[in-house]
């Protein structure tokens, strides 16, 4: 039976829930890094908006 089933290279349903938690880990931090992009890009625009107006 091991012959025909390699058991040992099943993932748990431990393991699968452990990589979940690492992937969704791994999106926040993104998301995190995506939003602080986003809020420097919207400094650097008013910061044009406001040279604009000026001129």
């Amino acid at each position: 039976m091991a012959k025909l089933t390699p058991w040992d290279k099943l993932a748990a349903k431990e393991d699968l829930r452990m990589l979940i938690e690492l992937i969704d880990k791994r999106f926040e931090d993104v998301n995190r890094r995506f939003e602080d992009m986003n809020r420097r890009f919207e400094d650097i625009n008013r910061r044009f908006e406001d040279v604009n107006e000026r001129f």
